[in-house]
């Protein structure tokens, strides 16, 4: 990592291995015909292994300045290249798909809102290994449950923590999420409502709704989520 202030802050590690480089380039499909987003374009690694798969256009948020200059005068001679200096949080998304090794720190937000977004339909996500397992597990978790409701999820493979310069505390791992199901308007309150039902886990179904058992709320499916969802927010499912 360099000395620039602003890049500490930022806590960049950048991908270095080879042969996990190129495993990147062999997991993912031909983007003819795709609009990607890159989040985080770092050094261009990735942002290469992205163009040689031939999308239509590629838009890259770079949000640490100096690497946003680098990857402007990289990448300068790509006409189907856009490069932004802004955060995904604050960016309005539009492409198809999106390939992006996200910050650690921001990986709930950023997740909340690709599955929000109306166009993304498949992503691959290099993440810390333990949030990884949370989404692709499964687990009782607002985010979890959130992504899992709209996306199928799959562990391609594991990264560790050495193929990055300077190294995270923390192995890693890459992920896939392909759609589902749309995000509509009439799931606006599902998140509250998922964070309603984690935060009383252990509660009994009929303390807060009061035709369904005694079961404890932890005990539900993804499918009987969204019907007492449906039931209580939208009337129909």
């Amino acid at each position: 990592m360099s000395s620039s202030g602003k890049r500490v802050k930022l806590s960049q590690n950048f991908l270095t291995d080879r042969n996990v480089l190129k495993n990147i380039e062999i997991s993912l499909p031909e983007l003819e015909g795709k609009n990607v987003l890159e989040i985080g374009g770092g050094d261009g690694k990735i942002s290469e292994i992205i163009l040689s798969k031939k999308p239509d256009n590629l838009s890259i948020l770079e949000l640490d300045r100096v690497y946003f200059e680098i990857l402007k005068e990289k990448f300068s001679k790509f006409e189907n290249v856009k490069i932004f200096n802004k955060s995904c949080l604050d960016y309005k998304i539009e492409e198809d798909i999106t390939v992006s090794s996200i910050p650690y720190s921001l990986s709930k937000d950023i997740f909340k809102k690709i599955v929000e977004s109306e166009s993304i339909e498949e992503g691959y996500f290099i993440v810390q290994k333990e949030f990884g397992e949370k989404i692709t597990k499964g687990s009782f978790l607002p985010i979890s449950m959130y992504v899992n409701i709209f996306f199928e999820t799959e562990n391609i493979f594991d990264i560790k923590k050495n193929s990055f310069n300077p190294p995270p505390k923390v192995d890693s791992r890459l992920l896939h999420i392909l759609r589902k199901k749309s995000f509509e308007k009439k799931y606006d309150k599902l998140w509250d409502f998922l964070n309603f039902l984690t935060q009383n886990r252990n509660r009994n179904l009929n303390k807060f709704f009061k035709d369904l058992d005694e079961r404890k709320i932890h005990t539900l499916s993804l499918e009987e989520i969204l019907k007492i969802y449906a039931d209580k927010y939208i009337h129909s499912y």
